[in-house]
């Protein structure tokens, strides 16, 4: 197992944190111990960092900005002054979100076990986080919209355009590993079908 935990960057709920800044000895052997009990057949072959860990336990807040830096941050908002109270469509399309990253994360499962890391691995570096973190972050926005909070609605719209370049990427990268017409045509109709939910997403969180 290769599990490189390191202090890395701070996210936004950490700003303030000084002594987080550059890692906390106690916070690394936290991480080390929890991925070592928990963690190690789910992030066997990975590299992750020590915040990726604790976020995973539970005992940090999401490093994301997708769950609304306007909870730190007053003065942001979600393109409209930071006024709250979201449409039921948006709430909608962020379901579509945590329902597209839980069955992606069901897709890995069924993987032969040796590719599992590979496919991880391939997401992370595609989507700009884990997979685990993006699931934890599309609940933490649609805890926000459901309680009418604001959301920092360009930073959103940033980290949705990696997922949407992974989704992108999928019906290419799977044809390496599959040659039967009627996977490769399912493989691309459901692609086409979570960019075009991620696409509205974006789209209705940015029309605020």
């Amino acid at each position: 197992m290769r599990a490189g935990v390191s202090g890395g960057r701070p996210h936004w709920p950490l700003r303030g944190c000084r002594w987080l800044r550059h890692g906390h000895a106690q916070q690394r052997g936290l991480a080390v111990a929890y991925l070592v009990a928990r963690l190690a057949g789910e992030y066997r072959g990975q590299v992750v960092t020590g915040y990726e860990v604790l976020e995973r336990a539970g005992l940090i807040a999401p490093a994301v900005g997708l769950d609304g830096a306007s909870r730190n941050d007053a003065g942001a908002g979600s393109g409209a002054g930071g006024a709250t109270g979201w449409p039921e469509d948006r709430l909608q399309l962020c379901r579509l979100l945590v329902a597209l990253l839980d069955e992606t994360a069901g897709d890995f499962e069924r993987l032969p076990f040796f590719v599992r890391p590979l496919a991880r691995a391939g997401f992370k570096g595609k989507a700009g986080r884990s997979l685990q973190a993006w699931q934890q972050a599309a609940k933490a926005l649609q805890r926000s919209i459901e309680a009418g909070e604001a959301i920092d609605a360009a930073q959103v719209s940033q980290e949705l355009d990696r997922l949407i370049g992974y989704v992108r990427g999928v019906p290419a990268e799977t044809t390496r590993f599959a040659r039967d017409a009627a996977v490769l045509r399912e493989v691309q109709e459901r692609m086409n079908g979570y960019e075009s939910d991620l696409l509205a997403l974006r789209a209705a969180l940015m029309d605020r």
